[in-house]
């Protein structure tokens, strides 16, 4: 505002001391036509001084008509001029016309003034409206980034998660490439000898056509009669038909390979034995490597008071 008042100060000393041209005498002593758009600011406010001087003149014509007309016949002097009240009226309507001249230059010098301000004030307005827009497109893309920013963290958190996740599944693969095998000592942990008051028989058939079958079949059968159980392992296909096909039928999909172990008891086999159906359930789920899936189960062709442990294709 300060610079602004004293832009105004400098233009208005500026159109003060405008010199009085040619240009602005013709300007001030037209009859009918006004200032145009080709009269600067300056030239008008010239012209504007030029009717000022012009009216002062005349107010001097009034001035000397009153006194020959009055002041002298006062004082007993006859009067210069024969005719005091033309020298009045002339003076009279002089000053009025250039005095209304002066006036009319002065109100286009506001006109254009407003006009100026007006369209200073409008380029403002659009100026704000501009501003409040790039401001606006300024938030929005601070939200933008802020919210690229949490889905790039979110994405890095994500592309960590899939990182453990395939390094889980890796070494899960890893394992599942090698043989399955019994923790020997977390087994017998999970399936102490001393806690069976009686020695039960355990069947271990095992699919023929699974790598690795016979081998955990071989390794659960020597585990259990090193614990004192009489186990015994051998091909599942020695199973009857019918048997076979029930297992596959109940407890897998038929149509797939059967995968994991079952450990099943004769219907109505008495809790002692339930419990160590569990118990041996347990303590396979726990210490096979890698995890398997176990089924616990009764099944009508377990011979009654005998253990059966199914050893199917590797679990994947």
């Amino acid at each position: 505002m300060e610079g602004t008042s004293q832009n105004s100060a400098a233009e208005s000393d500026n159109a003060n001391n405008t010199p009085i041209t040619n240009g602005a005498i013709r300007l001030a002593l037209r009859l009918v036509k006004g200032a145009t758009s080709a009269h600067t600011d300056g030239l008008i406010e010239a012209a504007s001084r030029v009717c000022e001087v012009i009216a002062g003149v005349f107010g001097a014509f009034v001035f000397v008509g009153v006194v020959e007309e009055v002041v002298l016949p006062i004082l007993g002097y006859d009067p210069i001029w024969s005719w005091p009240g033309a020298l009045v009226a002339l003076g009279v309507g002089g000053e009025l016309w250039f005095s209304f001249r002066a006036t009319y230059l002065q109100r286009e010098l506001s006109r254009r003034s407003s006009k100026e301000l007006s369209e200073a004030t409008n380029k403002a307005a659009i100026a704000d409206q501009h501003a409040a827009g790039a401001w606006a497109r300024a938030v929005r893309v601070q939200q933008e980034l802020t919210e690229a920013l949490n889905r790039l963290a979110e994405a890095e958190k994500e592309a960590g998660e899939a990182r453990e996740r395939a390094a889980a599944a890796e070494l899960k693969i890893e394992q599942l490439k090698l043989p399955r095998t019994i923790d020997a000592g977390r087994f017998r942990e999970l399936f102490p000898r001393a806690a069976i008051p009686n020695a039960i028989p355990v069947q271990v058939p095992f699919d023929a056509d699974a790598p690795d079958a016979h081998a955990l079949a071989a390794q659960l059968s020597s585990l259990l009669s090193g614990m004192g159980w009489p186990a015994t392992s051998f091909r599942m296909t020695e199973l009857e038909p019918s048997v076979f096909n029930g297992f596959m039928q109940k407890y897998w999909n038929l149509g797939a390979p059967a995968q994991g172990l079952a450990v099943f008891t004769a219907p109505g086999s008495p809790s002692v034995l339930t419990s160590v159906r569990e118990a041996l359930g347990r303590a396979l789920r726990a210490s096979i490597i890698p995890d398997q899936e176990v089924i616990t189960s009764d099944e009508r062709n377990v011979r009654p008071g005998t253990l059966r442990v199914i050893v199917a294709a590797k679990k994947y």
